[in-house]
């Protein structure tokens, strides 16, 4: 009886132990597994985070150089309405304290300063005036002779203020207007060095038409206050403008090139952006005159002398070769043509003519004037090509030539008097009577003549 209650018990247990089996077996058949956490040493080690300097979050705003004022951006040039009167001398700071703020230029991949330490400013009156020996006193002249040509001329139009407009030198743009009634013509090269530009500076004669009318450069910030003229242009880049509006010492004119009633003073021709927009001397003297802002001002102007002076080499032929880094049909000969007795202009070896004479133009000097070029932090376009500024306070090389004959000189200029060229003695090359053009090049520039 005993050994048949054991019996039973333990079949008991083993059929309820079978039982457990199957039911476990069924469970795992019917639901997912688990999946398997991934093994730790099986994921590789990557190298650690160098945090010992903390990135600022890109949501923190970063502020802007005191030093530097932002002028007002705006994509319609300011008409000639907001153009506030200049003062009546011209001011001129000491140890770069003008009044205001003082825009900062910042020469390219510098953080604002230049090789040994040296801030960059903007030119005089903005910043400091660089120390050069006074200029020599030139001979008095006669009431009637302009000082820009040595040409006899009436007294009532040296009265007046000169009148310096920038032209634009796109090819769209040639054959420009006005050159040949021009007294001097300064060429530079724009921000890039892919083209060139020209200011025009007229006193002695009359131009029914002047253009293409461009946009200003911070060069004319420097030409036009040593001369004490009224500038024309048609607009330029926000900070430059701004320069031309609140801190010139002369009168600024800014035509509106998008504004087709613009009439009074400019005039429009066609529809293109480049070549539309041109104006007279009759034009800006009346603004002038509507403004209040005509006046006799004293230009010191340079020597001249019909007599070739001693000393020069044979230069019958000039190549200057503008730009120094591309070639858009800008490179510049002179050729002395001894019948006219006078230096005859081509670009892109083709003759330079007048726009309304089909002429070519000339002139009784050239000068070659080598300057210090240096980018700024001024965007001139949407590309974000860079201003250039062009040193034309202080001293530097030139080339002299007249009359078939070249003249190695200095040039000394200083903020409210016009450049002067001088022999290395420190007396003053005199000029051939007659209109003037000024190549103004960097100072590397290979420039050849034979």
């Amino acid at each position: 009886m005993t050994i048949r209650r054991s019996y039973r018990r333990w079949r008991g247990l083993v059929m309820l132990l079978v039982a457990l089996i199957a039911l476990l077996v069924m469970g795992a058949c019917g639901s997912p597994r688990p999946r398997p956490s991934p093994t730790p040493t099986r994921t590789p080690r990557l190298a650690p985070i160098a945090t010992a300097t903390p990135i600022p979050p890109t949501s923190t705003p970063v502020e802007p150089p005191t030093a530097t004022p932002l002028p007002p951006a705006t994509d319609t040039p300011v008409p000639p309405t907001d153009t506030p009167a200049p003062p009546t001398d011209t001011p001129v700071a000491k140890s770069g304290n003008a009044s205001g703020p003082v825009p900062t230029i910042t020469p390219k991949g510098s953080g604002g300063q230049g090789a040994g330490g040296e801030v960059w400013l903007l030119p005089p009156p903005f910043g400091p005036v660089p120390q050069v020996s006074p200029l020599p006193d030139l001979p008095p002249r006669a009431a009637n002779v302009n000082p820009l040509t040595g040409l006899e001329v009436d007294p009532a139009k040296l009265a007046l203020r000169p009148l310096h407009v920038c032209i634009n030198n796109d090819p769209q743009a040639r054959p420009q207007y006005g050159f040949a009634q021009a007294d001097l013509v300064y060429e530079y090269v724009m921000e890039s060095y892919f083209i060139t530009r020209f200011t025009a500076v007229f006193w002695g004669q009359e131009a029914e038409r002047i253009g293409p009318v461009r946009s200003a450069r911070l060069i004319n910030a420097e030409l036009t206050a040593q001369f004490g003229g009224l500038l024309a242009c048609s607009g330029g880049s926000d900070m430059v403008r701004w320069i031309l509006k609140h801190k010139a010492s002369f009168p600024y004119l800014d035509g509106d090139l998008d504004d087709p009633g613009n009439n009074r003073y400019f005039y429009n021709v066609g529809t293109d952006y480049r070549t539309r927009l041109q104006t007279s001397t009759a034009g800006l003297r009346k603004w002038l005159a509507d403004k209040g802002l005509e006046k006799t001002v004293q230009v010191r102007g340079f020597l001249f002398a019909t007599d070739v002076p001693g000393g020069g080499s044979p230069a019958t032929s000039i190549h200057i070769p503008y730009p120094k880094f591309t070639r858009l049909d800008n490179e510049v000969d002179w050729t002395y043509d001894a019948g006219r007795g006078r230096y005859l202009r081509a670009m892109a070896a083709a003759p330079h003519v007048d726009a309304a004479s089909k002429e070519q133009l000339g002139a009784a000097n050239v000068v070659v004037q080598f300057a210090r070029h240096t980018n700024t932090d001024i965007k001139e376009d949407s590309l974000g090509s860079l201003s250039i500024r062009i040193e034309l306070w202080g001293e530097g090389k030139a080339l002299i030539f007249r009359d078939g004959q070249v003249f190695e000189a200095i040039w000394r200029s200083q903020p409210d008097r016009n450049t002067a060229y001088l022999f290395p003695d420190g007396r003053p090359v005199p000029f051939k009577p007659g209109n003037t053009w000024f190549e103004v090049v960097p100072a590397d520039y290979k420039v050849t003549y034979k």
